[in-house]
């Protein structure tokens, strides 16, 4: 096929995809995933759906398929689920590399630019990995602005230092004498959760994000439906950072290992409130949560985390620790009107 007219595209719900569908774009995922990300843990179907399918999301699946019915590419939109980024459509879209260079990729974003017209929303997000540079080189074309760069990192198990993480332990009572850490697994205590969705807010408020991004608002209901879906698929250890004489919850770090593929434990975020810095509970945090996850976790063989470009703090942290760069994701953003007036012949 080299017409991008006869390449029909459906559109679903991402619970209206039937079990063999979802097996079939489940494949396409991982065949994406082992490109731009080499060393990726196939999801499972079961995994794929939790992860697609988180409450604070609204996602849909975009699939051509073949005459066989087998997935030739797709593309993947999402939304806030609230009232936050009623301006933005993100996506993602990937086609199988023997239908590569026939225009497949260019139908399915201009299908997906229209949908974001259709929408009202103003704006259209994506993200390129520097592992794939035709796809750094398709959103480039698009006039898209390049907003935001992550670090991927890792660190192979055994090389984790031991001794520095307990220094770090160790040192943590004397710089901050007015905390305490305490590490939970699993479910959280019910009292936890207004200082979880604080922590989760500051997160948005502070991490980097392009300018027409806005920040959402977490409480403790939002966080507590996040969290509990979550807990479908992945296995977590917490490290909560307590003040003393206040009980408020002044930074955390977490760690997940997905259920079903348990080789990777995955750093999600670290985060201190603003009010609460300069005692190095970052530190404390992450050798806490990380030696409790390896001793839950004995069988796992690395540890990844990501780190925006401008993250100094958690960088240094996690570049003293051992971590080392693996790929980045360039987040790209275009005006979706724009980006259909060039593919629209």
């Amino acid at each position: 096929m080299t017409d991008s007219d006869a390449w029909e595209i459906e559109d679903f719900a991402l619970d209206d995809l039937t079990e063999d569908d979802f097996a079939g774009f489940t494949e396409s995922a991982n065949r994406f995933s082992e490109e731009v990300m080499p060393r990726a843990t196939p999801f499972t179907p079961k995994l794929l759906r939790i992860y697609l399918g988180s409450p604070d999301t609204i996602r849909r699946v975009h699939l051509i398929r073949g005459p066989k019915g087998d997935i030739l590419g797709y593309s993947t939109t999402s939304r806030d689920a609230g009232e936050t980024n009623v301006h933005i459509l993100r996506a993602v879209t990937s086609v199988a590399p023997p239908y590569r260079r026939q225009g497949m990729g260019t139908h399915l974003v201009r299908h997906v630019a229209g949908i974001a017209v259709d929408m009202g929303r103003v704006y259209l997000q994506g993200e390129a990995w520097d592992t794939v540079e035709a796809g750094i080189a398709f959103a480039e074309s698009l006039g898209a602005s390049l907003e935001i760069q992550n670090h991927m990192n890792w660190i192979e198990v055994p090389a984790v230092d031991h001794e520095l993480m307990l220094h770090w332990i160790d040192d943590g009572p004397g710089r901050a004498p007015e905390y305490e850490v305490v590490v939970v697994e699993e479910v959280f205590p019910d009292e936890y959760f207004d200082g979880f969705a604080n922590l989760m807010t500051i997160i948005e408020q502070d991490a980097p994000m392009p300018e027409q991004r806005e920040a959402r608002q977490w409480d403790a209901a939002s966080i507590r439906e996040f969290y509990d879906h979550m807990l479908q698929g992945v296995a977590v250890v917490t490290a909560t950072a307590i003040h003393r004489e206040t009980g408020h919850m002044a930074g955390m770090s977490q760690l997940i290992r997905p259920r079903e593929a348990p080789k990777t434990i995955i750093t999600t975020f670290t985060v201190v409130d603003p009010d609460h810095r300069g005692y190095a509970l970052g530190k404390w945090l992450k050798a806490a949560v990380i030696l409790r996850g390896l001793d839950r976790w004995p069988d796992a063989s690395e540890i990844e985390t990501m780190n925006a470009f401008t993250n100094d703090a958690m960088l240094g942290i996690n570049h003293e620790m051992g971590f080392q760069h693996d790929y980045t994701v360039n987040t790209y953003q275009a005006r979706a009107e724009d980006v259909l007036d060039r593919l629209t012949p």
